[in-house]
């Protein structure tokens, strides 16, 4: 009698496990499925060609893109969806570039970079120093947490009057 009692015991043991997975798995598919959604609509349509896989709070990001900025940028944007902490970013660019445009591309975005810096704390004092500025090819992004939504719009702003501003990433949140 006690065999057929451990028998279901172990059966319904088994069916719990599995259970349990299937809803970590379905849980897991969907938060990358959503990230994936929030990369598409912060990065445009070519960030369609990147693949998400998250673990743990780890984000890695595999495929291929055409824009160098869907590159760069894809970890920043994935930095800012909840949950996630860490980010492997390992986005292929379609076509290659030589050396030479990659050396140049950065000192380029670098300059922006860093005029899009001093036009946010000249327009907002300290706080401007709790933005980060990611700049690739004219394309601006803006991550971080700012107490109010004035304060929030006076970042875009300035950001969008700086010179070779061609587009805005708006990854900044307000405190709540």
């Amino acid at each position: 009698m006690r065999a057929p009692v451990r028998y279901l015991a172990t059966l319904l043991l088994l069916a719990l496990v599995a259970a349990t997975s299937c809803f970590g798995a379905n849980e897991q598919s969907a938060t990358e499925s959503r990230l994936k959604a929030f990369l598409v609509d912060k990065l445009g349509e070519d960030a369609q060609g990147i693949r998400v896989t998250v673990v743990k709070g780890k984000a890695t990001l595999t495929g291929e893109v055409e824009r160098r900025a869907t590159e760069e940028l894809a970890k920043e944007v994935a930095l800012a969806y909840p949950g996630i902490s860490r980010v492997k970013n390992d986005i292929d660019l379609a076509k290659g570039e030589t050396v030479e445009q990659a050396v140049g591309g950065e000192l380029s975005d670098g300059k922006l970079e860093s005029t899009v810096k001093g036009a946010l704390v000249d327009e907002m004092g300290r706080r401007g120093f709790s933005l980060e500025v990611e700049a690739v090819e004219g394309v601006v992004c803006l991550r971080g947490t700012v107490p109010d939504e004035a304060r929030r719009k006076i970042a875009l702003d300035a950001t969008r009057k700086v010179g070779g501003v061609k587009e805005v990433i708006d990854l900044i949140s307000v405190a709540k």
